[in-house]
């Protein structure tokens, strides 16, 4: 019986995961247009949460853990948010929007990535008299934003393509 929890809990994380065909090399955007890629390297924080991205509050994609898309814009001014899609009992953390503007202009390429990680803070032993509890501080980091391409095509390396809404 344990046996199938773990193959059924293997096959719901793995289901977390984009399916698409990975990247391979990066395209050119059209001409007149900015090409804008939108990715999310694999991470176990939050790897069962789908990340929304929107540009100028029309949503693009619900990211999965280790995907990506991209998007041809005009040149101009963008707002680019970040959140999750609210659950009932959600942490505040989870529920803080993350936004920054982009200014684009023709035939440019932008890299905008989103990443998760925890880390435990340390490791305390609590003595209850017959015994001893352990108790962790576990802390919950998130980043959006522009990455620099040579950084962010070694991350696209691992990802798969998704398509958008945009």
């Amino acid at each position: 019986m344990n046996t199938f929890k773990y193959i059924a809990l293997s096959l719901f994380l793995c289901g977390c995961n984009a399916t698409g065909p990975l990247f391979t090399e990066k395209n050119k955007p059209d001409e007149g247009k900015a090409l804008i890629y939108i990715y999310r390297p694999a991470a176990f924080t939050a790897s069962v949460r789908r990340v929304k991205i929107t540009i100028n509050n029309k949503e693009v994609i619900q990211l999965k853990n280790q995907g990506f898309t991209n998007v041809e814009l005009n040149p101009g001014s963008y707002i680019i948010k970040q959140n999750f899609n609210y659950l009932l009992g959600d942490p505040p953390f989870l529920k803080k929007e993350r936004v920054f503007s982009l200014n684009v202009n023709s035939n440019e390429t932008h890299f905008v990535g989103f990443f998760s990680d925890s880390d435990v803070d340390g490791m305390s032993a609590i003595s209850t008299g017959s015994g001893a509890m352990t108790s962790a501080n576990i802390t919950f980091r998130y980043g959006f934003g522009l990455v620099e391409e040579p950084i962010a095509l070694q991350h696209l390396k691992k990802c798969r393509y998704q398509p958008n809404t945009f």
